[in-house]
């Protein structure tokens, strides 16, 4: 049995969350630093400790607009891109780890836990640009703001500039 939350509403459609087991989640929008986006948001993730393979997927349900997607990749970094209309977003979050398998679904990340493995907390980032018009709208501002590495890296230089 799939376990789903409704997150929001997105230009895109709704952003879920789904998972084969129960989970916690905590959500909040984050200031976009120096990025060029219109939106950004860390969902946090809790799976229920199991012996089973387990799966956390972060998507967008389509409604009734056309949308593109597939993986945008980068080093330890899962990530897919989905645009439509004049909406390019990424749904980020940690990839080439030990014990995870990511899978690219049609509009949803999915992560997959090895049974037994420490696959319990996860994070994802979500953002996403809107244009005035269709255009070229493959963006790289919005790649970079789901990488959470740099997240980390840009958290780690607060912490040392107010000391």
């Amino acid at each position: 049995m799939d376990h789903q939350r409704t997150l929001l509403t997105t230009p895109l459609g709704e952003l879920y969350l789904r998972s084969n087991h129960p989970f916690d989640y905590a959500f909040k929008e984050i200031f976009n630093r120096d990025y060029r986006v219109t939106r950004r948001y860390e969902v946090k993730v809790t799976l229920k400790e199991t012996s089973d393979t387990q799966f956390i997927e972060c998507g967008v349900s389509a409604q009734g607009e056309k949308l593109s997607s597939g993986p945008s990749l980068g080093q330890n970094l899962a990530a897919l891109q989905i645009e439509g209309g004049v909406t390019n977003m990424h749904i980020g979050t940690f990839g080439d780890v030990e014990g995870q398998t990511d899978h690219y679904l049609t509009h949803a990340l999915r992560i997959q836990g090895e049974p037994n493995s420490r696959f319990q907390e996860f994070v994802f980032y979500v953002a996403w640009l809107t244009f005035k018009e269709a255009i070229n709208i493959d963006n790289m501002e919005t790649w970079l703001a789901v990488d959470p590495y740099l997240e980390w890296y840009y958290e780690d230089q607060n912490l040392h500039l107010q000391s």
